[in-house]
């Protein structure tokens, strides 16, 4: 049997709650205490929009509509053997109601928090600093953290 095509991006939600805090998660594999932003990966012929939605339907059990997308990032992954392109696309929701409830148990999702936009900065921060197996996956889920952070901070006209 053939090898599953790697999925070369991905959405990442920046899902507020009625108060203007953001959604992150824990996975019962991460180090502990480490909380993201949710992302989800594309699938083939899918727009980032569409993988927004579904993704934050399985992860969530919200029915999510975006209010913009907030940054592009675009990535190259390069090891001894070759160079994967890979792109984010980083979007923010309009404000949801209630608390999230995954519909995807293969998700393997922990538990919930809700942070303000400054403490994005504190969540990149910790991606950047974590050690040994997740080290660069920390640094890479840190860039669209700051991103979204500065974005939030900066563009008036999403407060």
């Amino acid at each position: 049997m053939g090898k599953k095509n790697p999925r070369r991006g991905e959405a990442v939600m920046v899902i507020p709650d009625t108060t203007g805090r953001i959604w992150l998660h824990t996975k019962d594999f991460y180090p502990t205490g480490v909380y993201r932003l949710m992302t989800g990966g594309m699938d083939p012929g899918e727009t980032p929009e569409q993988t927004l939605k579904r993704e934050a339907m399985e992860e969530t059990g919200f029915a999510v509509e975006i209010a913009r997308c907030l940054a592009v990032v675009t990535y190259k992954f390069t090891n001894e053997k070759s160079t994967l392109p890979f792109v984010s696309y980083v979007f923010l929701t309009q404000p949801v109601n209630g608390t999230p409830k995954p519909t995807d148990a293969g998700e393997a999702i922990e538990s919930f928090q809700t942070v303000t936009a400054e403490a994005l900065f504190d969540m990149a921060q910790q991606l950047q600093h974590l050690e040994g197996d997740f080290a660069d996956w920390g640094r890479f889920r840190a860039v669209t953290h700051e991103l979204a952070a500065r974005t939030l901070l900066l563009d008036t006209t999403l407060r």
